[in-house]
């Protein structure tokens, strides 16, 4: 609903929107936001690696509220400790974007790709962002903070799963608070 939104914006606009993903996992969102918003160009973030996700979930291990990692594998299509699982997400998003030249893919840190990505394009040069990565309350700050001086003065920022609910406990989300 929300690129919707910001796709009339944009149509009144005659902007053809830079945007950002951060958390692309297979790309099924990055393809909904490029269908609708016909981006002049996307840059998509993710970690797409195993050994930093284990570690942050062993720094969750004696939170007996948070979901063990083998309950995320139907969600992620493997084991989270083996890193031929992301690559096979990586390749599902990088598939979903092979006629798309405009599709630039950043596999790492969401805050060194950021820092990255403002040397490559600068400061204000971002019409949408949609954050959707790591949802703990550390990891969201940082995406806010490294994001905002990408964005336009007049750009839209979208958050992914801004809830309170038992299973946002057991993700250990701290979205809103961020």
């Amino acid at each position: 609903v929300f690129p919707e939104l910001c796709k009339v914006v944009f149509s009144e606009l005659e902007l053809s929107p830079v945007c950002l993903e951060i958390g692309v996992l297979r790309g099924s969102n990055a393809e909904l936001i490029y269908k609708t918003l016909k981006p002049q160009t996307m840059h998509l973030i993710d970690l797409w690696q195993s050994g930093p996700i284990m570690e942050k979930i062993g720094s969750n291990a004696h939170r007996h509220w948070v979901s063990k990692p083998e309950n995320a594998e139907r969600y992620y299509g493997g084991p989270l400790d083996e890193q031929k699982t992301f690559d096979r997400l990586f390749d599902e998003a990088k598939n979903r974007f092979l006629e798309q030249e405009n599709v630039k893919f950043y596999r790492g840190n969401s805050v060194d790709k950021l820092i990255q990505l403002r040397h490559s394009i600068g400061k204000k040069s971002l019409d949408y962002a949609y954050i959707d990565g790591a949802h703990d309350f550390e990891a969201v700050f940082d995406d806010l903070m490294y994001v905002e001086p990408l964005l336009k003065d007049n750009s839209f920022l979208q958050l992914n799963d801004c809830c309170f609910s038992a299973k946002a406990l057991q993700q250990n989300i701290g979205v809103l608070e961020a």
